[in-house]
């Protein structure tokens, strides 16, 4: 294997120790940040009432058929002004601005409403389509939770909450 022999100034390292440090640092404050104000998770408990299990519920019930996910979605928002697209992110504990960017894309999916008999936010009616339509009863129960939870004061400040520490460090470091 060969040795990479780029070299950099003193003034160059410098600045790229200045960033890793930077990096790190804002990794360490976001997650303990998130931690200390919500608690924290446990992997491989699915069903805990938590902000950021909402956000790998959504991409698991999502990702698993994404073509019908968003055929589903489209279905509901026929008529609506604007379509909604869904996009999703596998919740990451220690990632740069994963968690706090799904947040925002996340509350911004729930501003917008669907036209059918009582506007409701599209990703609630969404997630009932799967707790009431759905043939797997796996997805049924997620489906279900995911509505149960986006419809939770708690869960709606835990998101904002991500969505605006990442702003705010975002600009801060970025």
């Amino acid at each position: 294997m060969k040795r990479s022999t780029t070299s950099y100034s003193k003034t160059e390292s410098d600045d790229v120790l200045l960033l890793l440090v930077t990096h790190t640092t804002f990794i360490i404050y976001v997650s303990w940040a998130s931690i200390f104000a919500f608690g924290g998770t446990e992997n491989t408990d699915h069903t805990q009432v938590h902000h950021r299990q909402v956000l790998q519920s959504l991409h698991t019930l999502h990702t698993l058929d994404v073509a019908f996910s968003q055929a589903t979605m489209d279905r509901l928002m026929e008529g609506a002004s604007k379509p909604v697209r869904i996009s999703t992110k596998q919740e990451r504990q220690q990632r740069w601005l994963v968690n706090q960017c799904n947040a925002t894309k996340t509350l911004k999916m729930m501003q917008c409403t669907t036209k059918g008999g009582v506007p409701c936010p599209c990703l609630i009616d969404w997630a009932l389509e799967y707790a009431n339509k759905d043939k797997s009863p796996w997805k049924r129960h997620v489906g279900k939770e995911i509505a149960t939870w986006l419809s939770m004061p708690s869960i709606m400040l835990g998101l904002h909450f991500e969505a605006e520490l990442g702003s705010y460090f975002e600009e801060t470091y970025a």
